[in-house]
């Protein structure tokens, strides 16, 4: 009886290595995917410090030490092809949007967003770059390409032309978002994420300076790591004479980001451009109301469950504000339907999408 043959997915790993939404959606995503023992799955790390995130038996942990994170180029160009031809790889799938060209192996690209080109000014030139140059290729070089929103898809279409298969699978929820216990004094506006030019931060702390005047009893978290240069952040805060208001704590543990969400009144996400945003089905499915930003996938990902501003509009942001702060009923009306709303998204439903993607892959 001959040996049946297991279809072999490569992933590259290399977003492991930085926390943010593509790491949450490279984790989840392989956590669902290795269920199906139908195939093997070839994991390629570049530290050895990833070993035994996954412990199925159909999975392979390769490392290939990456000494600087400048030198990706090489491990996206020559270590991903070499690895490819070693394992003999019949579908090599990049969640970080990364495109080799040698590999022999079908190519499958998730694709977040499209900041390279439309703001270009957010991102430093060494990325900026080389994310284009990776969209180019995405385009000419992949069998099939993931969009993790609808708006993200209709963004590539925009500027890049392709014949390749090309799917929209949403995300799941992110991390732990087992919903808590919560306190009925809360005090806390909050923003999760890098913190970094497309997130509007300045325009959030401006309008928060006018809603502390009303209720100063408020404070504004800001929980994440600072991203790509943005100082207008620290002036603002500066400016407005808001050091003692404005909390910006770095990056949390689960544990203390939840002692966070469980002071939290409103969870505000306005961004200029996002290509999904699981920090507001986060949010949702803690309890927590949500402003957003009325453009890009913000819409797309929160429905009907979520108040929405013009990103630009500082008093249309503190008038949310305020409103969501003074009407119980409101905020009662917001958590009901985001509860209703995160049913919508699940890693088992991306997971097995995916799925159907690598086998129409090689078809």
């Amino acid at each position: 009886m001959s040996k049946i043959t297991k279809l072999k997915i490569g992933i590259d790993c290399r977003c492991f290595d930085s926390e943010g939404g593509t790491k949450v959606y490279a984790v989840n995503l392989i956590k669902n995917l290795i269920i199906n023992k139908d195939f093997e799955y070839y994991l390629f790390y570049t530290s050895n410090k990833h070993i035994n995130s996954f412990s199925n038996d159909n999975v392979h942990e390769i490392v290939v030490p990456l000494s600087h994170k400048y030198l990706y180029f090489i491990w996206d160009q020559i270590v991903i092809p070499y690895l490819d031809i070693k394992y003999k790889i019949d579908i090599q799938h990049s969640p970080k949007g990364a495109v080799p060209i040698l590999t022999r192996s079908k190519r499958v690209v998730t694709i977040h967003d499209l900041t390279y080109v439309i703001l270009p000014n957010t991102v430093n030139l060494f990325d900026r770059l080389y994310g284009i140059f990776n969209l180019h290729l995405a385009a000419k070089l992949s069998s099939s390409l993931i969009f993790i929103s609808k708006s993200t898809k209709q963004d590539f279409d925009k500027y890049f032309a392709t014949k390749n298969k090309k799917y929209v699978v949403y995300h799941g929820l992110g991390q732990d978002s087992t919903n808590i216990e919560t306190k009925e004094e809360k005090h806390i506006i909050l923003y999760t994420g890098s913190l970094e030019k497309r997130k509007n931060l300045p325009n959030l702390i401006k309008a928060f300076s006018l809603v502390i005047k009303r209720f100063p009893n408020l404070k504004l978290y800001l929980v994440g790591k600072p991203g790509w240069s943005d100082p207008e952040i620290d002036s603002t805060i500066k400016v407005n004479n808001l050091a003692d208001k404005v909390v910006r704590t770095g990056f949390l543990s689960i544990d203390d980001l939840n002692i966070v969400y469980s002071n939290t009144y409103v969870y505000t996400y306005l961004s200029t451009y996002e290509g999904f945003g699981i920090p507001i089905l986060e949010a949702m499915s803690r309890g927590i109301p949500v402003i957003t930003s009325n453009i890009s996938s913000m819409p797309e990902v929160a429905g009907d469950a979520a108040m929405y501003v013009e990103p630009n509009n500082i008093n249309e942001i503190a008038e949310s504000l305020k409103n969501l702060y003074e009407d119980t009923v409101l905020r009662r009306s917001l958590v009901n339907k985001g509860y209703e709303n995160i049913t919508k998204f699940s890693w088992e439903k991306c997971s097995s999408e995916t799925t159907k993607i690598y086998l129409n892959t090689l078809k």
